[in-house]
């Protein structure tokens, strides 16, 4: 780190890192456990969207963060990202054309790519940044 400013802006870039996952993780949870035990075809739509618009801009500010903490593995977890995008765009697509159970898979399978990617992809960037890691500053 250059001086104590560099690390107060990347404490704030990871606050809001932290903020997004919290509002990913929220989504997630309102699409995995309906409150009601279903979900309508325009609610899991819109969610379906919302979802997509958080992961998104999740996905670019995490990425500025992981060039600035010189992460190891960055290419790799920008490409993984580009594919849960593009298979967040596909569903999309299949979710304005299908009928209800292809919904509900559609809805459960993402769901899981999003869990996924916060518990094992992103878990990785915690270790990383853990006070105590070996990682190179």
């Amino acid at each position: 780190m250059k001086n104590s400013n560099d690390a107060c802006q990347l404490a704030l870039r990871r606050k809001a890192l932290d903020k997004s996952h919290d509002e990913l993780a929220e989504l997630l949870l309102k699409l995995r456990d309906p409150e009601d035990g279903n979900m309508s075809i325009p609610t899991i739509a819109n969610n379906f969207c919302l979802l997509i618009e958080l992961a998104t801009r999740h996905f670019q500010e995490q990425e500025r963060y992981l060039a600035r903490i010189d992460f190891p593995d960055t290419l790799h977890h920008q490409e993984l990202h580009d594919q849960i995008l593009s298979n967040a765009a596909n569903m999309c697509a299949s979710l304005l054309s299908g009928e209800l159970g292809e919904i509900e898979m559609l809805r459960r399978r993402a769901v899981k790519i999003f869990e996924d990617h916060l518990r094992t992809e992103d878990r990785k960037i915690a270790d990383f940044t853990a006070p105590g890691s070996t990682r190179k500053n």
